[in-house]
């Protein structure tokens, strides 16, 4: 049973037993796996925080990287080291880069950064999103 393997990389994805996403090493074979991606910003294999479909699991869920965006599961901002994947893969999860602060920061709807991606346009560098 699969139980009996978790010592050894295993856990239920879903409603079959599969190597926890952890134990590949290359983003060729991670990716290729149901349940896990490549995190460009840490180089290791991490579970996809879409596969989480309740608030308490996706929560607690990948050492912190994902959280519950209102009725979804995705990844924090703070996961985002780097501005490009921030501005690239923290869109779709509300999140915008800090100029003033370095950093990947939730983006609040009053903020002129989410104005600009919401309306397609290109980020402004010199623009310091607000908290």
């Amino acid at each position: 049973a699969c139980e009996a393997q978790t010592a050894s990389g295993c856990e239920w994805k879903g409603a079959r037993c599969g190597m926890k996403c952890g134990w590949y090493l290359s983003a060729g074979t991670c990716d290729a796996r149901d349940g896990c991606e490549w995190d460009t910003s840490r180089m290791i294999c991490v579970d996809k925080c879409g596969m989480y479909t309740m608030s308490t699991s996706c929560d607690a869920a990948a050492n912190g990287r994902c959280a519950w965006k209102g009725s979804a599961c995705g990844v924090r901002c703070a996961w985002y080291l780097a501005q490009a994947p921030c501005d690239q893969l923290g869109l779709v999860n509300g999140c915008a880069w800090d100029q003033g602060e370095q950093r990947c920061v939730k983006d609040p709807p009053d903020s002129p950064c989410l104005h600009k991606y919401s309306w397609g346009f290109v980020y402004d560098t010199t623009t310091t999103c607000k908290r």
